[in-house]
């Protein structure tokens, strides 16, 4: 299951905290990611692969 965080996180501070960001997605939380306080991307957990 995905969680999303509550608050967008500003691209400054996704370019600072890029890999504990990653390390928050891998645990299956998804990051929106805004500009001027608008939502513009969104980090997402991988899928797990089919075996």
């Amino acid at each position: 299951m995905t969680t999303v965080l509550r608050e967008p996180v500003s691209l400054y501070d996704a370019k600072t905290h890029l890999s504990e960001l990653v390390e928050e997605a891998a645990r299956g939380r998804e990051i929106i990611i805004a500009k001027s306080g608008k939502p513009k991307a969104r980090l997402v957990p991988l899928a797990p692969k089919d075996t």
